[in-house]
């Protein structure tokens, strides 16, 4: 004898309903109050799996928005790199909670990011002008980092876009700004510290400086200054002395 499929009456059985704003500036609010001993375990934990929920959205829009960055790259023959990246979660929790505690959380637009390394500083802006050419409907946000770079010497453009609802960050690099960016979250990893931060005088930021300077120089293809040269050679004995010493505690 057959048996009928029961009626799950007053449940939902199809595809979760996404977090809606409310529910992630509660979470947020409850995350940051957690680390201040004014929430509950179970508060919490809830406040988590929401976290969790709006995060594992990003998945397929980023899939589709790398597809869409290749196609552009090939229609333009240029050369990129593009990959894809979600933000982790304990990422996530030290942005609200530490790093930018009064951040709304349903606005935090970098949970989903990709990335495009093009070889040279001359097909960067032609990617850039043709991107924003193509999705100017779709852009929600761009900062240009190359006309005005972070204090920390970081140079890339960055292009927020929106995607199924979603907002995803693009950042345009040559290669050159990819191998500064690489080197100092290198040199974070390996002292423990975060030189990727705008204030600091610690002498691996002082160098980052420098070196993203000489960087802009080959990029744009002039001659630096004798003293920004001269700079880089200085400071660069002290940090390979820094490193060396990091080397022998561990």
């Amino acid at each position: 004898m057959s048996v009928p499929r029961p009626t799950l009456t007053g449940m939902n059985t199809g595809t979760p309903q996404p977090p809606s704003k409310s529910a992630l500036r509660k979470a947020g609010s409850i995350m940051r109050k957690y680390l201040r001993n004014e929430a509950t375990l179970e508060e919490f934990q809830g406040a988590i799996r929401t976290m969790q929920a709006h995060r594992s959205r990003f998945n397929r829009p980023m899939v589709d928005l790398n597809t869409e960055l290749r196609s552009l790259a090939s229609d333009l023959s240029i050369e990129a790199s593009v990959t894809q990246r979600l933000k982790r979660e304990a990422t996530i929790l030290e942005k609200l909670c530490i790093r930018e505690p009064g951040l709304d959380f349903s606005r935090m637009q970098n949970i989903g990011g990709l990335r495009v390394v093009v070889d040279s500083l001359a097909n960067l802006i032609r990617y850039d002008s043709a991107l924003c050419d193509r999705w100017s409907d779709r852009i929600v946000d761009r900062r240009d980092y190359i006309s005005c770079p972070r204090d920390s010497g970081y140079r890339a453009i960055h292009v927020v876009v929106s995607e199924s609802g979603l907002h995803l960050e693009v950042q345009l690099r040559s290669r050159r700004m990819h191998a500064w960016a690489q080197m100092v979250e290198g040199f974070s990893g390996q002292l423990g510290e975060n030189f990727k931060q705008d204030s600091g005088d610690h002498v691996i930021q002082r160098f980052a400086r420098v070196l993203s300077e000489l960087y802009a120089h080959e990029d744009e293809g002039t001659t630096p200054p004798a003293h920004l040269s001269a700079e880089f050679e200085s400071l660069w004995i002290q940090v390979d002395a820094v490193l060396g010493t990091a080397e022998e505690e561990e």
